[in-house]
């Protein structure tokens, strides 16, 4: 029985990095799985590369990609920047802090992360911060108005408003990470 073979080339693209595989296709299994192993070549220059898959085999087809990356990227938002940093604090463990901080309540990043999702980037964006209880804040700081948003992880927030008229405002709303609560709204300018 005869043995037919295609080289079936699968890419991972994390970043510039790409693993790549062949995967063989024949009617009966070969004698030795050596015969369909296969190995890349990379050439990277400015954000562009190209992997060719070359069998060790003379059964393995050969497939070629280019892609240029310059098509498919472009620089990251601060808005995202902000939202990455927040999901990043789920890695934290109990004292992360060095000082007996809790771990990072999951919900309060998950309600922290819709929030900014609603806001976009349709007013100025404020800073994360994490407090030693695990919850996440986002703050602004800016000509004398000032507003510090806690996400107490129980679809919940705590807020602290003071805008630059020196009016001060504070308590605790509801948050269903579908829209942004009327009262923040109209403080904050959303």
């Amino acid at each position: 029985m005869a043995i037919t073979s295609t080289a079936k080339t699968t890419h991972f693209v994390w970043g510039l990095l790409t693993t790549s595989i062949a995967i063989p296709t024949m009617n009966s299994l070969p004698s030795s799985s050596e015969q369909f192993a296969s190995y890349s070549i990379r050439t990277y220059t400015d954000r562009a590369f190209t992997t060719e898959i070359r069998p060790k085999t003379s059964g393995v087809t050969t497939q070629s990609h280019d892609l240029n990356l310059n098509e498919y990227t472009r620089s990251t938002t601060d808005y995202e920047k902000i939202i990455g940093e927040i999901r990043s604090w789920i890695l934290f463990e109990n004292g992360w802090d060095g000082e007996g901080a809790r771990q990072p309540s999951e919900n309060s990043i998950k309600d922290a992360v819709s929030f900014m999702h609603l806001i976009r980037e349709s007013v100025e964006l404020p800073e994360p911060m994490l407090h030693a209880n695990g919850n996440v804040s986002l703050y602004w700081n800016d000509k004398g108005f000032y507003a510090d948003l806690e996400f107490l992880g129980n679809e919940r927030i705590a807020y602290f408003i003071k805008t630059k008229n020196d009016d001060r405002h504070k308590g605790t709303l509801s948050f269903n990470s579908i829209e942004v609560p009327a009262v923040l709204s109209i403080l904050i300018g959303v």
